[in-house]
């Protein structure tokens, strides 16, 4: 499990995010993780969600695609508002989407500690993974 936050090599992509502006002035923000799961990756991993919502089965046929957020991008992006219904855009082309789709934020999970106590919290993303085609030729 050496490939899991935070034992792995931040992905530091530049993610869009509506009606967001950075420090800079910039319309994105440095996300340190992403991750594309299938829908029981919270509770099979033991990580709680905090505000809103885990995913569920219908997730899939929705229209939308949808996002959980940890609570260090939470706190850093949206400063005490909820990110619920708020947008962002990952990058699907960096890992093998054909799109680069906007994904509403659905839930915040909770930060999970770095092994390294002087570290600073990781940013991540965790998008659902809906290409059921892709699993099957794996």
């Amino acid at each position: 499990m050496s490939g899991l936050p935070p034992n792995r090599s931040p992905d530091a992509i530049a993610t869009p995010i509506e009606h967001y502006a950075s420090a800079d002035g910039k319309p994105s923000e440095i996300i340190d993780y992403y991750q594309f799961v299938l829908g029981d990756y919270f509770e099979t991993m033991g990580i709680p969600i905090v505000a809103g919502r885990g995913f569920e089965r219908t997730d899939n046929v929705s229209h939308g695609k949808v996002a959980i957020v940890n609570e260090t991008l939470a706190s850093k992006i949206w400063k005490g508002q909820s990110p619920i219904g708020q947008r962002l855009r990952p990058p699907g082309g960096s890992f093998g989407a054909s799109d680069d789709a906007w994904h509403t934020v659905i839930g915040v999970a909770k930060t999970l500690g770095s092994t390294v106590s002087s570290a600073p919290r990781a940013v991540s993303c965790t998008c659902r993974w809906t290409s059921t085609a892709s699993l099957r030729q794996a």
